[in-house]
């Protein structure tokens, strides 16, 4: 099953979510993908709308709170594309289930269904460790079993080879690698996954659905229509890291080529935080 990052066009997340609702009911894993996914990406718009009766004063409370320039503008566009939801419910026509249609819904029925971008996001939030005060024997078992799953699914993925798949793992790895102090292992391996997805066909360029490049701060001088992911990693690595990562790129790519789930496997194993990616 090829996975695809992008969604059809709509005016709002409302439009876009309903006009997906009956297919992802009906089956269509990518569809249930691209519902919870929206939904993610609304997650904070939606805290700073709430109790708003219009986007704009949402505009005028963030100024108020110093917020200016090009993070401001971001910030209010995607308060405007999700604010319907605020007030509007996209599955009205599905029939009623009394735990409603929440984005984990979605995120489970894509993962359980096999479609990659779903696997992963589903195996990184498996592999985050349970918060249980004074665990038990049990709680230990069911967290050990849980984490395992998650990492069998991010394995899956990968395996599918899909680039888009393989640049959203490496963007996720590398952003949980930063919430760990000095994890350079993380880090090359996060580089390599990403590396490899670019020189394979994946959204690498600065409007990428997967890496949001296109929302660098205008002022930074590397902030422009060129920007890739490749250059963004040689210019954060720096040339000696740089080089280090793409060699093991080059390594990972073999053995996804030859299908060597062992030796992917090790480019799986990273720390996990309880800060999902």
């Amino acid at each position: 099953m090829v996975a695809k990052h992008d969604a059809p066009p709509a005016a709002d997340s409302y439009e876009l979510i309903r006009g997906l609702a009956r297919a992802a009911f009906d089956g269509d894993a990518r569809a249930a993908y691209l519902i919870a996914r929206e939904y993610e990406r609304c997650g904070i718009p939606l805290v700073y709308a709430r109790d708003k009766e219009d986007p704009e004063a949402v505009a005028d409370e963030l100024a108020r709170h110093g917020w200016q320039g090009g993070k401001l503008d971001r910030m209010i566009v995607e308060v405007r594309r999700c604010f319907p939801l605020q007030h509007q419910d996209p599955f009205v026509d599905l029939p009623p289930r009394p735990q409603g249609y929440p984005a984990a819904y979605w995120l489970d029925r894509s993962a359980e269904a096999g479609y990659p971008l779903a696997m992963v996001a589903k195996g990184f939030l498996l592999r985050v460790p349970p918060n249980v005060s004074n665990a038990t024997d049990a709680d230990r078992e069911r967290a050990e079993l849980t984490e395992s799953q998650g990492r069998a699914m991010l394995l899956k993925a990968a395996l599918s080879r899909d680039p888009d798949v393989l640049l959203d793992l490496g963007f996720k790895m590398g952003r949980q690698a930063s919430l760990v102090e000095d994890d350079q292992a993380t880090l090359m391996r996060a580089a390599a996954w990403m590396l490899m997805a670019c020189r394979t066909g994946a959204q690498c360029g600065f409007d990428s659905e997967i890496v949001p490049l296109s929302q660098c701060p205008p002022e930074n001088v590397l902030c422009t229509p060129g920007l890739n992911v490749d250059f963004a990693l040689s210019h954060v690595l720096g040339p000696e890291k740089y080089a280090r990562a793409y060699s093991l790129s080059q390594e990972l790519e073999e053995q996804l080529n030859s299908n060597d789930a062992e030796g992917v496997k090790a480019f799986l194993d990273f720390p996990m935080t309880r800060s999902p990616p």
